[in-house]
């Protein structure tokens, strides 16, 4: 690749789609290594989770219409603990799973991407030993990243929802709620943009992690923010539409529900060479703009 040549959005997702074949052997090879693990973690999570939500909901349900101060109610209440346990249980167990596959197919896919994008000749054994060199510090930047998420979504349902419910339903309300709704759904798109970009920083750059990398990550899209809002709004559209589809075939034809799960899975290791090429950019930008600013006798 051209390393002198400054991509647009829709040429960085182009040219995310032709790197594997840069480097086949490493990228199949990465791409493997995560797909598999993921995938069986979403059937697990689709085979294990929902039957048991699905348990939870009925037995509240079945509580709801049981005589208060019976035998039946009691054994019901208990019945809704025990349950209630279960799911408690596997789901933090899932969830720990899902953050230690999440990380490790987050290097595994960063490195190779950079390593690709670098034109290095390297294998697998240079992306184990950058998975032990890092993981923690990435570990720890996906979940600053997973924490800045739930708290915007939390703030923006209490600033938005709360006062859309109490609006007794006045049209101008409604019209402004989903105006500020949407907006602020815009505004999380270009946030996790750069929280993307601040977890391939705690991967490619040397420790910075945690809160630093996520800055650093909202630094080095400065002057290419439109381009990175873009290229996260496609990204944003192409799993929604994905995740769409999986949740309407749960229940209608098994083989295209697992067929889609495995689409997304894919989706989510490619949105991990999208922005590690955009970040590729980013340094790029930036290092052409320290060039035009230093004055030629500064120059060697």
């Amino acid at each position: 690749m051209d390393q002198s040549k400054h991509l647009g959005s829709m040429a960085i997702i182009r040219e995310a789609i032709y790197l594997p074949t840069k480097n086949k052997k490493l990228m199949l090879s990465a791409f493997l290594l995560c797909f598999v693990p993921s995938s069986l973690l979403l059937t697990g999570n689709s085979i294990s989770i929902y039957p048991l939500l699905l348990n939870l909901l009925t037995k509240l349900y079945l509580i709801s219409r049981e005589t208060p101060n019976t035998p039946q109610f009691f054994n019901a209440i208990i019945g809704l603990r025990d349950d209630a346990d279960a799911f408690v249980r596997v789901y933090m167990i899932l969830v720990v799973a899902s953050y230690v596959v999440s990380t490790t197919s987050t290097i595994v896919m960063v490195h190779s991407s950079l390593l690709v994008y670098s034109g290095k000749h390297a294998g697998l054994s240079d992306v184990f030993s950058k998975v032990k060199s890092t993981w923690l510090r990435v570990f720890t930047t996906c979940i600053y990243s997973s924490m800045l998420y739930m708290g915007y979504t939390a703030l923006s349902v209490g600033m938005i929802a709360v006062p859309l419910l109490r609006a007794s339903g006045a049209i101008e309300s409604i019209v402004l709620g989903g105006l500020l709704a949407l907006l602020a759904r815009l505004l999380l798109v270009y946030l996790t943009m750069e929280w993307m970009v601040g977890v391939v920083v705690s991967v490619a750059e040397e420790n910075c992690y945690g809160l630093e990398a996520l800055r650093r990550g909202g630094e080095t899209v400065k002057g290419k923010r439109l381009q990175g809002f873009i290229i996260a709004l496609v990204m944003f559209f192409a799993e929604g539409i994905l995740s769409g589809g999986y949740g309407v075939l749960r229940a209608k034809n098994a083989m295209s529900f697992i067929v889609m799960g495995f689409l997304i899975v894919l989706m989510k290791l490619f949105s991990h060479l999208v922005y590690s090429l955009f970040y590729c950019e980013c340094r790029k930008e930036a290092a052409y703009t320290r060039v035009l600013s230093t004055p030629a006798e500064m120059l060697p």
